[in-house]
């Protein structure tokens, strides 16, 4: 078994040949054998001669190798989608030269995406089963999700059991398979103080994700809306992700020439960038690193669809322009940052 994850929150995680590295490493580490396979020794041992690291061909044809070395080998790659589309054709292409490469006895492949174009028109004719997330065949999942935050969460768990009833039938109802979309509601409910709120609250259900943004993004106080733009120019395209602490120093940062090297304020709670929008911005694995210091834990956008909304053109049009962001915004505002 071997699995990746092409997270949009780091570049390094979206390159095919680190992909290749990672199987390559995870398949290779056999408990009954000692040692590594000869052919990974063998290919090392020759890019070290050379000087140079194994090319992407080369990387192919040993996992190609390794893979066939089994009886069986189950590979799942999560997140298609969040693979940068401009090079996700090697990507595609490499996939459908392993399925054509292994029976379908030997090796079996899991894929998660959303159902991009190009994505579906590459890989619909190799797929031999399919599972639609925005049907009812999960609605089951968002429920126990739906029931398990109602009864863990702090500002959820004092609400009546009608209250949690009304809740719960709503949001399943309306999810359409959206566990962002109802996790982003979830965290406004817990805002309400009366069961009238509730109420309310449930009857004024943004329709989708870009409803929830906007609503999310309208509520941030005058004074805090600059820091948050910054924030996330830094965390939509930061070549690698940034702690607590270096976003709280960045984001402080007078963006003038003429202030240069002058000292910036630091905020007086760097935790408070994470409750002014946490439906928005997240800790990179919350599983992980529980016992380190907040400020050392690495940051991210909550999902991927909040960075697809900021740079969309519907965004920069939209009543939410003001948070618009862009690449080259962001690579002028991150350069100012560092030479200051």
């Amino acid at each position: 078994l071997a699995y990746f994850y092409f997270t949009f929150s780091d570049s390094e995680k979206q390159k095919l040949r680190n992909m290749l590295l990672s199987l390559i490493g995870q398949l290779s580490k056999r408990p009954s054998e000692r040692g590594l396979p000869a052919e990974v020794v063998d290919l090392y041992d020759s890019s070290k001669a050379i000087g140079k690291p194994a090319d992407t061909k080369s990387l192919k044809d040993l996992l190609s190798r390794i893979i066939k070395s089994f009886r069986k080998t189950f590979i799942i790659l999560d997140a298609l989608d969040e693979f940068p589309k401009d090079t996700r054709k090697s990507l595609l292409s490499w996939i459908g030269e392993l399925t054509v490469d292994h029976n379908a006895g030997s090796l079996s492949i899991l894929v998660t995406s959303r159902p991009e174009a190009d994505i579906v028109k590459s890989l619909e004719p190799l797929t031999t089963f399919s599972i639609s997330l925005q049907s009812n065949t999960i609605d089951p999942d968002i429920r126990s999700y739906i029931q398990n935050s109602l009864d863990g969460r702090d500002g959820l768990k004092e609400f009546t059991k009608e209250i949690k009833m009304e809740i719960e039938d709503t949001l399943v109802a309306r999810a359409q398979g959206m566990f962002r979309w109802v996790d982003c509601l979830l965290r406004i409910l817990e805002e309400c103080i009366t069961p009238k709120a509730v109420r309310t609250a449930l009857q004024e259900l943004p329709k989708d994700l870009d409803s929830v943004y906007l609503r999310i993004l309208n509520s941030i106080p005058q004074a805090q809306r600059e820091y948050i733009r910054r924030a996330m120019h830094w965390l939509a395209f930061s070549a690698e992700p940034l702690t607590l602490g270096q976003l709280a120093e960045a984001i402080v940062i007078e963006y003038d020439v003429n202030k240069y090297g002058e000292d910036s304020e630091p905020l007086f709670n760097m935790k408070s960038l994470m409750s002014i929008c946490p439906s928005l911005i997240s800790f990179e694995d919350a599983r992980d690193d529980q016992s380190s210091i907040q400020e050392d834990r690495r940051l991210r956008l909550a999902h991927f669809s909040v960075k697809e909304y900021l740079i969309s053109d519907r965004t920069g049009q939209g009543p939410s322009a003001y948070y618009h962001i862009s690449e080259d915004k962001a690579n002028l505002l991150m350069a100012h940052a560092c030479l200051s």
